[in-house]
């Protein structure tokens, strides 16, 4: 590799690094910006939600330096395996504008920060989801229709804190209803 490097004039590597720079971006995960739904209307905070096991760090550290001594790679993070979908958990609020608003609280204790796999996802015409964490300093979405993937499946990037909100919007005129099944 240093090999290679060294072939490389100092103009093209600088070409390397301003293109990796910007680069990111067309990787990033599609989402439309914008905020849920409910920051603007007067609904009450969600209560319902999943509560998991308590994360415990020291023992998944202890573990990840054992794994590590044997050249596997370190771990991106713990899943916590469920089966959480719109009919089975959260709460759904209808909005004085026709639209449906369903809502699912995460708890994690002990997490610095949690994503989703959605194992059958897809969202209509007007559907957007969010996920936030509990100060609402960060929000990630809007995903749309535009997430949608033939195999129904379904991953977020990380949401800072232990404790997270799923937010779903679904306009009065949807033509069907939207499908959030969570997996882990």
């Amino acid at each position: 590799m240093t090999k290679i490097l060294t072939a490389i004039p100092i103009k093209g590597v600088l070409y390397i690094l301003l293109l990796l720079a910007v680069s990111p971006p067309a990787f990033a995960q599609l989402s439309e910006g914008g905020s849920p739904k409910s920051f603007s209307f007067a609904v009450a905070e969600v209560q319902q939600g999943i509560i998991t096991e308590a994360v415990d760090r020291e023992r998944l550290l202890a573990e990840d330096e054992i794994e590590s001594m044997k050249g596997v790679p370190l771990r991106f993070g713990y899943a916590f395996t469920v089966n959480q979908n719109m009919q089975n958990s959260g709460t759904w609020t209808t909005l004085p504008d026709g639209g449906r608003l369903w809502r699912l609280r995460v708890h994690s204790p002990g997490a610095y920060s949690i994503n989703f796999t959605f194992n059958d996802f897809w969202l209509p015409s007007g559907g957007k989801m969010y996920i936030y964490n509990q100060d609402r300093s960060y929000i990630i979405g809007a995903f749309t229709e535009r997430n949608n993937k033939e195999d129904g499946y379904f991953a977020t990037g990380l949401v800072p804190g232990s404790d997270v909100t799923i937010e779903y919007y679904e306009p009065a005129e949807a033509v069907s209803p939207g499908i959030i099944q969570i997996e882990n």
